[in-house]
């Protein structure tokens, strides 16, 4: 059955004489609507078709036009024509005889009401200027769709690309640009822009079956027109044509309350998306000044929403169970450009992701087979920001002077918030495949776009400078709320519930290489900065249980993306050389964390896979771009520079209420993780030069790391944590500074005159900030080696080291280490323990609670050999202070095995870092000097209460250890132990090993240090 009104193309534009421009396409004659009631059987074809879409726009022609210059006669490129708006399409299914399909290309349903796509330009050509290919024809808007099955309907579909029920309402596809050509002057036609997205929306309660690759049970698609790209331009002057603009998704929603079962790879359960058009790409530009045209925005998705009750089951690799999403368009790539003076065109950034909401219940199943599912989630629930395009590439060539400057890249596009909640009495989500993780929420912001290389060969002189990388969208907040959720997962790298707000990468620079006879340049461009992680927000409950290596059973993390990276650069010349490497940029930010247990609820976690800790949640804040290397080759004089690091992001907040059991089976699978961390800071770029007279060269600094935010864990009413096997401690919270970045290094070598090489500074590394443990009773059990009970831990970052340096050459050589970084910080602990807490393995400690100061980043070295030299080590930096840590327990504690400690707290301030060492050998004269060490930081108090028993039965496993160990003497103290008995008991009849022990202790003459 097919109710199609969909509206007539329009005419094309002539061709040789006549009229150049194309027609418009025409609308739909009337809506689509209508119910379906009688059952059937198609080959090839939908069995059900409700067809309201625009008309295509005519495509240009190229016809002969006369001008009002000599020679008086042009051949003109004609005007793509415009895609005509989608119409109404509702149509309803409630046959109780099956609707079955046989054959590609075949849906059981179809209704779409998409715009038409626009036209696409022609080609011109003219004498002197003038040349300007055709501007392609905008897509028309999408209409508005919707699709129903009742429940007694019944859809079968066999072949390839057949889905069960399709929904679109898209938006037209913008047209091509069309070339331009010119002695003179030519430019490229701009492209087209796209036809926004309408509202689409199914909703099944019947049965649908497929039996096929890429055929999906339910497909419901709003997505805004892509845009047409731009035409390249030749002439003396040639500029490529900009691209169209996209325009924006609609509202796309999906309702499933019956079954849908898929047997195919890709053959996705249920997919709602709302998509924004991608930008169109800029057009080439080749001439003596080329320049390419320039990218465009990619546009928005719009919200998306999908429901679920009933029952999905999917069999193939990559076939998710349930799909929601909204997608910003991509930004249009810069054209390159060609010419004595050559300018690559700007990139245009991504479109943002909109709200995308998943309402989960029934069940859900993946891989069900038994012979696939590798990649096939349960459920996904995102929203993606579009990646900024990259700019356009630039190359110069000239007999004189040529210039070459990369185009810039794109912003990557924000993604929206993401909300996941319970439908009904909850959900049942199973997976089979590797890589199949079972519930996934995610707010992702689009990468920055990478900046356009450059290259300038000149016969006198060549300048050339990379295009900078642009910034990367953030991302958004991610809200979970499922009370009763009954997850499985199966496969390996298969998490059992994912929830994260990622922070896109920044843009890496572009290149820059230049050469000449005189005189040579090339700066690398400069990286974007990081986008930041949004908040995520989790309420948890029911069960969750992997069985795959690398499987953790939940994950709630804020992430800051990596900052781009500088670009190299690389100059050569017979006489002078410049080069400067780009900067790396800052990263992302992450943001708070928090996941809690459901009031009234428990949540039951078990991993049998090894690298599968039970539960981690996590702010991280993403590391800075490195810096870009130097390279110089002269024979009068160079000169190079790296270019410095970014500044890394930082970690925040984080907090974790948790009530109910975790159970780990395999090695190095923690129980509970609760975690903030900096990011690193970025290297400074290394530099290398080589010159038959002088060099100099100067590494890069390295940049600060990123701060730690608190960490926190509670447990309110009861705990079960049990691990199984080495490396798996029952519960880690920490807050760790991110370290520095290194400076980079200078190396250096001239015949004559002289080199000289001095290194790049270090970054100084950032504080860590208060870790919080509290839990209220339960049992804490671990029983391989190297498993502690609790460790609570605030660490600062190691500060970077010095870049190093070396020159050599006949004339004068001079080096100078770089500095190191500074050691961050260690704040506050705070313990408080009511669980029963026992260790059977060697180096298992009961609870480990530690403030520890980042060390300070090592002097770089310097060397110089040759004529007279002079070499200075870069000094040490100091180590960073701790804070004060404090212990009450009132659980009783066993530990089984050798080096395990009951409770063991400490304070300790971070190591200076060591100077750096300096040689000097030269003909003449020749003086070396190391550089300084750095200090050692302060520690801080220690103070531990414990007023129940501990019992220790290895060596070197003491029932209380608690230390203050830094440069200078701080107060220290411990509460003598309520409950001495227990100690007592290991020296029942040994008289004088009992006196030794007492004498040992605080307060008998042996503080500790």
């Amino acid at each position: 059955m097919s109710i199609n009104t969909d509206g007539a193309p329009g005419d094309n534009g002539d061709d040789g004489i006549g009229t150049a421009d194309a027609g418009d396409g025409h609308s739909p004659v009337a809506p689509a609507t209508g119910t379906n009631s009688v059952g059937r059987t198609t080959s090839g074809e939908a069995a059900f078709v409700g067809s309201a879409r625009g008309g295509r726009g005519g495509d240009g022609g190229s016809a002969v036009h006369a001008t009002a210059v000599p020679p008086f006669v042009e051949i003109k490129g004609g005007k793509g024509g415009d895609g005509a708006k989608g119409g109404t399409v509702d149509i309803t299914n409630n046959a109780s005889g099956a609707l079955e399909t046989s054959g590609d290309n075949a849906p059981g349903i179809s209704g779409d009401a998409s715009g038409g796509d626009g036209g696409n330009g022609a080609w011109a050509f003219a004498i002197a200027v003038g040349g300007k290919g055709g501007v392609g024809g905008r897509g028309g808007d999408g209409g508005t769709a919707t699709v129903t099955t009742t429940i007694e309907s019944n859809i079968i579909t066999h072949g390839v690309n057949s889905n069960g029920i399709t929904v679109n309402s898209s938006g037209g596809r913008g047209g091509n640009g069309g070339l331009g050509a010119a002695i003179g002057a030519g430019k490229g036609g701009n492209g087209g822009n796209g036809g926004f997205g309408g509202d689409a929306k199914g909703d099944n309660a019947g049965s649908i079956s497929t039996d096929g690759a890429f055929s999906k049970g339910m497909l419901v698609r709003s997505a805004g027109g892509v845009a047409g790209d731009g035409a390249s331009g030749f002439g003396i002057v040639g500029n490529g044509g900009n691209g169209g603009v996209p325009t924006i998704g609609g509202n796309a929603e999906g309702i499933n309350s019956g079954t849908i079962t898929t047997r195919g790879d890709f053959a996705s359960g249920m997919v709602v998306q709302s998509v924004g058009g991608g930008g169109g790409d800029g057009g080439g530009g080749l001439g003596l000044f080329g320049g390419g045209g320039a990218g465009t925005d990619g546009n928005d998705g719009r919200a998306a929403t999908g429901t679920n009750t009933g029952n999905i089951t999917t069999s193939g690799l990559g076939a998710i169970g349930m799909l929601v999403e909204s997608v910003g368009g991509g930004g249009g790539d810069g054209g390159g450009a060609i010419g004595l003076v050559s300018i690559g065109g700007k990139a245009s950034g991504g479109g943002q992701g909109d709200t995308a909401t998943g309402n989960v219940g029934g069940v859900i199943k993946t891989g069900v087979d038994g012979n696939g599912g590798d990649g096939a989630h349960g459920i996904l629930i995102q929203s993606v920001g579009g990646g900024g395009g990259n700019g356009g590439y630039a190359i110069g060539v000239a007999p004189v002077i040529s210039v070459a400057i990369g185009g810039g890249g794109g912003t990557g596009g924000k993604g929206g918030v993401v909300n996941v909640n319970q439908a009904g009495n909850g959900v049942t989500v199973e997976t089979n495949g590797r890589s199949a993780s079972g519930i996934i929420a995610q707010s992702v912001g689009g990468g920055g776009g990478n900046g356009g290389g450059a290259i300038a060969i000149g016969g006198l002189v060549g300048v050339s400078v990379g295009g900078s990388g642009d910034a990367a969208g953030d991302g958004d907040k991610v809200n979970y709320n499922v009370a009763n959720a009954k997850v499985t997962t199966l496969g390996d790298d298969s998490i059992g519930v994912l929830m994260q707000s990622v922070g896109g990468g920044g843009g890496n620079g572009g290149f820059a290489l230049s050469g000449s006879t005189v005189a040579a340049v090339g700066v690398g461009g400069s990286g974007g900065k990081a986008g930041k992680g949004g908040v995520v927000d989790a309420t948890v409950g029911g069960t969750v249980n992997t069985s795959g290596d690398r499987s953790t059973g939940i994950v709630a993390q804020s992430i800051g993306g990596g900052g781009g990276n500088g670009g190299f650069s690389g100059a050569a010349s017979f006489g002078a050389s410049v080069g400067v490497g780009g900067s790396g940029a800052g990263g992302g930010d992450a943001d708070a964390v928090t996941l809690r247990t459901a009031d009234g609820a428990m949540q039951s976690i078990t991993t049998d896979g090894a690298d599968s800790a039970g539960l981690i949640v996590q702010s991280v804040g993403g590391g800075g771009g490195n810096g870009g290397f130097s390279g110089t080759l002269s024979a009068i004089a160079g000169f190079g520079m790296g270019g410095r690091g970014g500044a890394a992001g930082k970690g925040v907040a984080t907090e974790a209420t948790y009530n109910g059991s975790v159970e780990t089976f395999r090695e190095r699978s923690a129980g509970i993780i609760v975690q903030s961390i900096g990011g690193g800071g970025g290297n400074g770029g290394g530099q290398f030069g080589l010159s038959v007279n002088a060099s100099v060269g100067i590494g890069g600094s390295g940049a600060g790391g990123g701060e730690a935010g608190t960490a926190k864990f509670f447990s309110t009413t009861t705990l079960d944590v049990t691990t199984h096997q080495s490396d798996s401690a029952g519960i880690i919270v920490q807050s760790v500074g991110g370290g520095g970045g290194n400076g980079g290094f200078s190396l250096n070598g001239a015949g004559l005159v002289a080199a000289v090489s001095i290194g790049g500074k270090a970054g100084t590394a950032s504080d860590a900030k208060a870790v919080t443990v509290g839990i209220n009773s339960g049992l804490i059990h671990t029983l391989g080696d190297r498993s502690t009970g609790i460790i609570a831990q605030s660490i600062g970052g190691g500060g970077g080291n010095g870049g190093g340096t070396a020159s050599a050459g006949l004339g004068a050589n001079v080096t100078i280490g770089g500095k190191g970084g500074g050691g961050g910080t260690g704040w506050t602990v705070d313990v408080t323990n009511g669980a029963a807490v026992h260790t059977e393995g060697v180096q298992s400690h009961g609870i480990l609670a530690q403030s520890i100061g980042g060390g300070g980043g090592s002097g770089g070295f310097a060397v110089s050999v040759g004529g007279p030299s002079f070499s200075l080590g870069g000094d040490g930096a100091s180590g960073g202070g701790s804070k004060k840590v404090y212990v009450e327990n009132t659980g009783l504690i066993s530990t089984d095995k050798d080096m395990s400690i009951g409770i063991f707290a400490q304070s300790v301030g971070g190591s200076g870092g060591d100077g750096g060492f300096a040689m000097a050998a030269g003909a003449f004269a020749a003086v070396g000097i190391g550089g300084k060490g750095g200090a050692g930081g302060a520690a801080g108090e220690v103070e531990v209460k414990n007023t129940t028993n501990i019992t220790t039965v290895g060596s070197l496993s003491h029932g209380i250890l608690a230390q203050s160990v830094g440069r200078r003497w701080r107060q220290w103290r411990i509460c003598r132990n309520v409950c001495r008995r227990s100690v007592r008991r290991r020296f029942r009849g040994d008289r004088r090993r009992w006196r030794r022990w007492q004498s040992q202790q605080p307060g008998h003459g042996h503080p500790q240090r």
